[in-house]
């Protein structure tokens, strides 16, 4: 609870941080799942919105950067991971890669990265894969 309390100090935060830091400190395993639930069931306009008002503090965000690099680990939600990443990066980039940040969200950055590439190339071979069996499927019919 002492988490959830200095988040609210700090002012700018929205249920969805305070629901979401709780899940990283009773369950960190279902976090993801959690987060994306809520996530998906928001509208566009909702999310850029969210992640505007609910990522303001340094520790938010990067546990926003943990949650996408697990969910891109449990080979889930390729392509909405990409769509929130690239609404994040628009949003904070330059806080994280600046000198705004303490480093720790440039390395989570990184982190996420080498995921993000491991599992590209992981989509990149099963499309290849399809392709190949389509070409045959064609070829034989």
């Amino acid at each position: 609870m002492r988490l959830l309390k200095a988040e609210d100090r700090a002012g700018d935060c929205t249920a969805f941080v305070h629901f979401f830091l709780f899940q990283i400190v009773t369950d960190a395993w279902t976090v993801d799942e959690l987060l994306f639930t809520h996530l998906k069931s928001l509208t566009p306009a909702a999310i850029d919105l969210e992640l505007r008002t609910s990522l303001v503090l340094p520790s938010a965000r990067l546990l926003f950067i943990h949650a996408l690099a697990q969910r891109l680990r449990s080979h889930k939600d390729f392509e909405a991971v990409q769509a929130l990443l690239a609404v994040f990066l628009r949003l904070y980039g330059e806080i994280i890669v600046g000198e705004g940040d303490d480093g720790n969200g440039r390395k989570a950055l990184e982190d996420l990265l080498e995921v993000q590439r491991a599992e590209a190339g992981r989509v990149m071979r099963m499309v290849t894969a399809s392709l190949g069996t389509l070409s045959f499927v064609r070829e034989t019919l």
